[in-house]
């Protein structure tokens, strides 16, 4: 539409607000074409008779340099001129200027008298600004009850800004009484103006649950919506959910992506949280020096959780030279000063167990009681039960139970296991139900893997304290601690197979884990090894000859004369198995795997391809079933039955959740701990295998399966085979070695014939071992033969970066290329894998938002 004809001809007689009107139309575009010199000129004519809104208008264009010259002394003295006015906007503006210091001296003072006079003619911008100069206390005295006024005038007019700063005040009570709910709401309305800031907060409210509830895909959306405006700390809390993978799937490619993008926006817990990603090689390469070179910006910047970072690095010597002296440095940095409320707590609690153990600093207990306290009090588990201890040592049970109560609330899992030990012995705790309640608690800790509670809750089973008396139940519990090397536990299944309660009588069971038991100093078990390996000679002693080649000690005598199940026993017919699924659980190269139901349970059924076998097939078939059915461990995936009908060869087996190749290339965290309880239930695996004088022959990470709780479990004995002395005379060895080759020993790629033995099983141990370090399969893209001449030659993969050391020096021992300097038994390896690496009580690696 057209310059009205009528305001046109109005201006051109010199009417000033015709003049302000065409110079808006040519500003704006409308009805003519944009022209910012027209628009100037009208406005310069309206502006000359005093119009106020053209003064504005025409100090704006000059501001901008639009339509005339930047000139910013005629942009001050028309803007001015319509302040003076009394033209809000240009108050408003007045008011910037002189709170900014732009093209006028900075005077805060000045600054609100423009910024009030706007905001009482209704400005919402201006109202907004002086509530935060009160807020603020700049050029009036700090008054968070004036900014309230002021903040709420406005955001009654919808003002986001004025919002969201509402919603902060009553977040921190200031002015107001606290209120979560009143602030949430306060966001909310700002948030669905688009307001980052809010959105952020909405964000952060809704991720801890804080007056709403808490919801991880809300706080998603919140943050992507101020992350996409570039908020930086949504970026890097939006970061952080990719990387613990709440309420989005897990990617630590996106989180470092993120926090790389609020890193360029100078935001500090982005950094931090950069070299927490190099420090595990997530999503980037693992490198502990590029993690320094990010916490060191962090700290540059005070950042408490880089300085408690670093701090952990110089503690370990992990990208830096080991020194408890610096970590102190910068745990002290981190906590504060010893009377300082606040402060770190992690960074606190290392303090004192560096104090408590004389590492960087003089060993004082005092002074380690006095961090415990400072971190305890903020809710640190660790030092909470650390207390515990201390209380519980100083015979104050009342006080110990409480700071043990404090922490297993939080879920600690050593607290949880000392509070049921009090109930159990009825020390410091209300005496009602106590055998209950000390059961409860064994329970919640038991839960978490902790060995001691496992042990406790096995007691508790076995003895009928707390639960009613169940052997088998007491058996699962101290098998799951037995695992982990909880020497008490070992003891106590040693007992429960040599007396066959819960488990079928077992002395060859029993005298391996009274070994393993009495090998770390139990004094138990070491009385009842003597006894048991005296009575089984006297009855090896006592009984007919085995009728075998085999030259075997007294132990393996019973085990090999011990009775198995008969495959006849477990036949059934095709008709009984239900298939769930289409879906292939698994395939190689002679069956397939598929889900079915059998008795009511879900199982799993490996069916061969072959629908007809030859005579001297099926007996290899019905053998490697009568192997499997022989062998009860909670570390092998138990064969329930076996189908032998013609075109239906199958094997019904224990269902499993996944194999240990899906889980290390799945892209889910996978710490340190759960691979040593993996790699131990490996051995422990293993071991039972070897005792049952069975060597497996094709072990990798595809044959160990996990259930739902990541137990490993062995499986796949297909290639597996009854060693005897007499084996390489009586039975036909291949000219070509079995198994895969990325896990084969170099003794079978090296000998004509090869020979298979424990050995060759743990060489295959150790190469599992280096998969789960690395999260890589041995060898990857490499050719078959470079692979066989290099592992001939000794070649092994490189030990990736930030591999414990302990469980490094395992992998090189038992990928050793002369069979003399591996571990000579499964045992040994459990055996080392029960001396875990030492580990620093603190909670690295921290990881910094909100």
């Amino acid at each position: 539409m057209p310059i009205p004809k009528e305001t046109l001809r109005l201006a051109k007689r010199g009417d000033e607000y015709a003049q302000f009107e065409v110079g808006t139309l040519y500003q704006e575009g409308e009805g003519v074409r944009k022209d910012y010199k027209e628009a100037a000129r009208w406005y310069r004519l309206a502006a000359d008779q005093g119009h106020a809104s053209a003064q504005y208008n025409l100090g704006i264009l000059y501001e901008k340099g639009q339509g005339v010259p930047k000139n910013y002394t005629d942009a001050v003295r028309w803007i001015c001129l319509a302040a003076n006015q009394g033209h809000s906007e240009a108050e408003y503006h007045s008011g910037i200027r002189s709170h900014n210091g732009l093209w006028v001296p900075r005077n805060h003072e000045e600054a609100v008298r423009w910024f009030r006079r706007a905001a009482d003619q209704g400005n919402a911008e201006a109202q907004c600004a002086v509530g935060d100069m009160y807020r603020e206390g700049k050029g009036v005295p700090q008054n968070n009850y004036s900014a309230v006024r002021y903040y709420r005038l406005a955001a009654d007019q919808e003002h986001a800004d004025a919002q969201y700063n509402l919603g902060v005040l009553y977040e921190k009570g200031q002015g107001v009484s606290r209120d979560d709910t009143e602030a949430v709401s306060w966001f909310q309305l700002a948030a669905d103006q688009g307001q980052a800031d809010a959105q952020s907060n909405l964000g952060i409210r809704y991720e801890k649950g804080q007056g709403v509830p808490q919801d991880d895909t809300e706080a998603v959306r919140w943050y992507l919506l101020a992350a996409d405006q570039g908020h930086a700390v949504a970026q890097c809390n939006l970061g952080v959910m990719y990387r613990e993978g709440r309420g989005v799937p897990q990617d630590d490619t996106e989180a470092v992506r993120l926090f790389r993008r609020a890193v360029d926006q100078g935001n500090v817990s982005a950094q931090c949280n950069l070299g927490v990603m190099y420090k595990e090689g997530r999503g980037v390469p693992q490198d502990d020096t590029e993690a320094v070179r990010w916490f060191r910006r962090a700290v540059d910047q005070g950042n408490a959780d880089a300085q408690f970072n670093l701090g952990w690095m110089y503690q370990e010597g992990q990208g830096v030279p080991q020194d408890d002296t610096e970590a102190v440095r910068w745990y002290r940095l981190a906590a504060g000063g010893p009377f300082q409320l606040g402060g770190h707590a992690a960074a606190q609690y290392s303090l004192g167990i560096l104090y408590e153990k004389g590492q960087g600093v003089p060993q004082d207990d005092r002074e380690a009681v006095s961090w415990y306290h400072l971190a305890a009090n903020q809710g640190h588990a660790g030092a909470q039960f650390n207390l515990g201890i201390r209380y519980a040592n100083a015979q104050d049970d009342r006080e110990a139970a409480r700071w043990y109560r404090l922490a297993a609330n939080r879920g600690h899992a050593g607290a949880q296991c000392n509070l049921g030990v009090m109930y159990r012995e009825g020390r410091g705790v209300p005496q009602d139900d106590r055998e209950a309640e000390a059961v409860r608690w064994f329970q919640l800790a038991a839960d978490q893997r902790h060995a001691d509670a496992q042990c406790n809750l096995g007691f508790m089973y076995e003895n009928g304290q707390g639960v009613p008396q169940d052997d088998t139940e007491a058996v699962r519990w101290y098998y799951l601690a037995a695992e982990q090397g909880h020497a008490g536990a070992q003891c106590n299944l040693g007992i429960m197979y040599g007396k066959g309660r819960g488990v079928p009588q077992d002395f060859a069971e029993a005298v391996r884990w009274f070994r393993l038991a009495a090998a770390q100093g139990q004094a138990k078990a070491q009385r009842a090894l003597e006894i048991l390996t005296k009575h089984m000679e006297q009855a090896a002693r006592k009984a007919p000859p085995v009728a075998s080649a085999t030259t075997t000690s007294s132990v393996d005598r019973l085990t090999l004369a011990s009775p198995i199940a008969a495959v006849n026993d477990l036949r059934i017919p095709a008709s009984q198995l239900t298939f769930t699924e289409e879906r292939i659980l698994g395939e190689g190269s002679f069956g397939v795997v598929r889900k079915a139901r059998w008795q009511h349970q879900a199982v799993a059924v490996k069916q061969l391809k072959l629908k007809t076998l030859t005579h001297e097939a099926e007996q290899e078939f019905l053998q490697e079933a009568e192997r499997h059915a022989a062998l009860r461990h909670h570390n092998i995936v138990r064969l329930f039955a076996v189908c032998c009908e013609r075109g239906h060869y199958a094997m019904v087996i224990e269902l499993m959740s996944m194999s240990l190749f899906d889980k290390l290339h799945n892209g889910e965290p996978f710490p340190w701990p759960a691979r040593y309880s993996i790699a131990l239930g490996i051995a422990m695996g293993l071991a039972y295998l070897h005792s049952r004088a069975i060597v497996h022959r094709d072990l990798k990470s595809l044959n160990v399966l996990l259930d739902t709780t990541n137990q490993a479990k062995l499986a796949d004995f297909g290639l597996s085979t009854v060693k005897t002395e007499t084996a390489t005379t009586t039975t036909r060895t291949p000219t070509q070695p079995v198994g895969t080759l990325l896990w084969m020993a170099p003794e079978l790629l090296t000998l004509r014939r090869p020979r298979y033995s424990p050995l060759s099983d743990i060489y295959a141990v150790g190469m599992i071992f280096w998969e789960l370090a690395s999260r890589h399969t041995p060898f990857e893209g490499v050719e078959r033969e470079v692979v066989i001449n290099g592992v001939k030659s000794g070649e092994r993969e490189e030990m990736p970066a930030g591999t414990p050391p302990g469980f490094a020096a395992i992998i090189t021992r038992c990928w050793a290329q002369r069979t003399e300097d591996r571990p000579q038994t499964a045992d040994a390896i459990v055996t080392a894998l029960q001396t875990p690496p030492a580990t620093v009580a603190s909670a690295y690696p921290i990881f910094s938002n909100w």
